[in-house]
């Protein structure tokens, strides 16, 4: 099994977009994830898929979160996976792991390209979402973690991570 990791090309859209309701949110319709998925901004979102046997079979996607100016005038910036997702039958296989790894590589080497220092990685999640994921396939020695208990009304609560990237 041999997965690649690489950027989305334009024609895929279509493709992630299906995925990501069919696998993170069903309740929003293709129009609203596509636009979520191929808005402009001062900094573009990188998307990311992996590809199997030719076919998509999973994506994540990286945003600025936020852009601070040390005392030497370097801009450094701090990634937030905005989202990930396998398909169904495609998880349990370590492809979310290739995924976010080599992807987090690519995104620090497109960013640094673009004159930034990439300085971390932020991610949240549900508490009840993918439990221990991140905790298994990212560098424990780099990696932060805060737990909200009960932040919404129906109980869920949030989990954030941070994952320094000085050393990635």
């Amino acid at each position: 099994m041999t997965i690649c990791i690489r950027k989305i090309k334009k024609k895929e859209f279509e493709d992630i977009i299906t995925l990501e309701q069919r696998e993170l949110y069903p309740e929003l319709t293709v129009s609203q994830l596509k636009d979520w998925v191929e808005e402009t901004r001062e900094f573009s979102p990188q998307l990311y898929v992996a590809v199997l046997n030719g076919k998509i079979v999973g994506f994540n996607i990286f945003s600025i979160y936020e852009v601070n100016e040390d005392k030497l005038g370097v801009l450094e910036i701090i990634l937030e996976l905005s989202a990930i997702a396998v398909g169904s039958n495609y998880q349990r296989q370590r492809i979310g792991e290739k995924l976010l790894n080599d992807s987090i590589k690519e995104a620090k080497r497109h960013w640094e390209n673009e004159g930034f220092k990439v300085m971390g990685l932020r991610i949240e999640t549900g508490t009840d979402e993918a439990p221990g994921f991140y905790e298994k396939v990212l560098p424990a020695s780099a990696l932060q973690k805060v737990v909200f208990e009960k932040t919404w009304s129906g109980g869920e609560g949030i989990v954030e991570y941070f994952l320094s990237l000085q050393d990635y």
